[in-house]
C-alpha cells in the first residue's frame, strides 16, 4: 500500500484545523505559539518526504555548487577599516593557536600534526564509497581493491607506514601483486545524496588513499576542537538544537549558512591556516572534480579547498567558523561561555 503526501497533508490539515492561523496572519508576532507551531508543522513535515521528489533536485544542487565554486575563485576582500584589520588579526591569531597547541613532552614542537604517522594512527576508511573500491568496508577498500590516489608520494607514505605492521605489509604486498600498486587519479567524482524534495546534496567520492588520510586529519581536528573550545562534534548537533530554540525566543541571534561546506575557498584556507601545516591539507585534497552528465565527463578545477565527502571538510569548517566567531567576541569585548559541558 503506497503512501501519498497529498492524502497525509489533508489529514494533517484536519487534525490541525483548530490551531492553524487565519489566512494572511503569517507573522509570529500576531499569532499564538500553538498557531505558529501548527503552521510550521504543516509547512515542513514533507520537506524530506520523497514520494514525489523534484526532477530537477540534482540539477539544482549542481547549479548551486558550481556557483559556490566559481565565487570561491574570487579574490579575498581586503580590510577597509581599522576594525577590519583588528578582526582579521584576531582571527589569524586564533587559527595559529589552534594549529599550534602548547608544547609538551610528547609534542615538543607544538605542532598539531608532527608527521604522517600521526594521521595514520587516526586514519580510517569510513563507511562510504571510495574511487575504484569494490565495496565500502575496511578490508575491501584496502586489501581487495585497486588503491586510488592523487599522488604517487601518498602511496609511498602509505607503504612506509604499513611496513611497520607485518600483517598489514604482507596484505598490501599480496594486494599489489594482484591489482597493481596504485591508480593515479585527478581527484574526486561528483555525486548526489538526498537532502529534501526540492534539491539534492552534493557529495564527492574521494580516492581511497586520500580519504584514508583525510579522515585521520579530520579526527585530529575534532580532538583539538574539544581541547581548544569545548566543541565535541559527536554531541554538538543536540546543543545546536537547544541554542536554536533559545535563539527563536529572541535571546540571541542564530546564523544558518547556506552551502557552508562549499564556502571554504582554497585562498581563504591558504591565508588562514599556518603554512607549516597547510601543505598537508593541500597534499590530501582533491584538486579536480569529475562531473558526469549526459554521458559526458567534465573536469572541474576546485576553487574550494574541499567538498562534502572529504574526510576533513566538516571539522575544518567548524574550526574556521569557530575562530571567526571567537574573534568577533574578542574585538567586541565579550567573553564567550565555553567550553560547554553536559
Amino acid at each position: 500500500m503506497s503512501i501519498h503526501s497529498e492524502q497525509i497533508e489533508l489529514l494533517l490539515q484536519e487534525d490541525l484545523y483548530d490551531y492553524l492561523p487565519p489566512k494572511g496572519a503569517s507573522s509570529y508576532q500576531t499569532i499564538s505559539a500553538k498557531s505558529f507551531a501548527a503552521q510550521a508543522l504543516l509547512s515542513n513535515v514533507f520537506k524530506k518526504f520523497e514520494d514525489n521528489p523534484s526532477l530537477n533536485a540534482d540539477a539544482k544542487a549542481l547549479e548551486g555548487f558550481l556557483t559556490s565554486n566559481k565565487k570561491a575563485g574570487d579574490d579575498l576582500p581586503k580590510p577597509e577599516t581599522m576594525l577590519d584589520d583588528h578582526l582579521l588579526g584576531e582571527f589569524h591569531s586564533l587559527m595559529d593557536s589552534f594549529f599550534h597547541p602548547p608544547q609538551s613532552v610528547e609534542n615538543k614542537e607544538g605542532m598539531l600534526v608532527q608527521s604522517m604517522s600521526d594521521l595514520f594512527a587516526e586514519a580510517s576508511t569510513g563507511p562510504g564509497a571510495s574511487l575504484l573500491a569494490n565495496g565500502n568496508d575496511f578490508y575491501t577498500k584496502l586489501f581487495s581493491s585497486p588503491l586510488s590516489t592523487t599522488s604517487e608520494d601518498l602511496y609511498r607514505d602509505y607503504v612506509a607506514l604499513v611496513s611497520k605492521i607485518p600483517s598489514w605489509s604482507q596484505a598490501e604486498n599480496t594486494r599489489a601483486s594482484h591489482l597493481g600498486n596504485f591508480t593515479l587519479v585527478d581527484g574526486n567524482r561528483l555525486g548526489f545524496a538526498p537532502k529534501n524534495v526540492d534539491v539534492s546534496r552534493i557529495i564527492a567520492t574521494e580516492p581511497s588513499l586520500n580519504m584514508f588520510f583525510q579522515l585521520g586529519l579530520g579526527r585530529i581536528l575534532e580532538q583539538r576542537l574539544r581541547h581548544f573550545c569545548g566543541i565535541d562534534l559527536s554531541t554538538q548537533q543536540g546543543k545546536n538544537r537547544e541554542l536554536a530554540q533559545s535563539g527563536s525566543a529572541g535571546k540571541f541571534a542564530t546564523l544558518d549558512l547556506s552551502s557552508a561546506s562549499d564556502s571554504i575557498s582554497f585562498s581563504l584556507a591558504k591565508s588562514s591556516i599556518p603554512k607549516d601545516i597547510f601543505w598537508l591539507f593541500e597534499y590530501l585534497r582533491s584538486p579536480i572534480m569529475t562531473i558526469e552528465r549526459e554521458d559526458k565527463k567534465e573536469k572541474l578545477h576546485l576553487n574550494i579547498l574541499a567538498s562534502m565527502g572529504n574526510g576533513f571538510t566538516f571539522p575544518l569548517e567548524t574550526v574556521i567558523f569557530t575562530c571567526i566567531v571567537l574573534s568577533c567576541f574578542k574585538v567586541s569585548g565579550l567573553t564567550p561561555q565555553f567550553p560547554r559541558h553536559n
